[in-house]
């Protein structure tokens, strides 16, 4: 009996110590309007969406019409991911063979950008991007 209420004690305590703030538990940052304007070699990108990445966060997707964006962004600093999609070849194995959505901007501008933007929580935040 006391080797049961012993196994009994250590699960417990086991439960407490690990139920702790994990990566799930995560403090909500605010977010706050954004805005502003992408262009690609010279003119405005027509349709795509930038990406307001927060380490650690879900990214704040915002649409581009026209080289410009307007929506809400987590305040601090963000790394910006730009782009744009076009249709391209189905896969070989797709039996309905949908074409697949293909990114027309280079990865130095999404997947290995290195550009950011300090969203602040008072005042504008109008960021313009260029991709060559």
């Amino acid at each position: 009996m006391m080797r049961l209420l012993s196994l009994f004690s250590f699960f417990v305590i086991g439960l407490t110590l690990g139920c702790g703030g994990g990566s799930n538990s995560r403090i909500p940052l605010e977010e706050t309007p954004v805005k502003g304007s992408v262009t690609v070699k010279g003119k405005a990108l027509a349709e795509g969406e930038i990406y307001f990445v927060v380490s650690g966060y879900a990214p704040n997707v915002i649409p581009i019409e026209n080289g410009e964006y307007s929506g809400k962004a987590k305040v601090g600093s963000n790394r910006i991911e730009i782009r744009s999609w076009k249709a391209g070849p189905p896969l070989s194995t797709d039996p309905t063979k949908q074409p697949i959505k293909v990114n027309t901007i280079p990865s130095a501008y999404n997947d290995s950008s290195k550009l950011t933007a300090e969203v602040q929580s008072k005042g504008e935040n109008d960021f313009k991007f260029k991709a060559p």
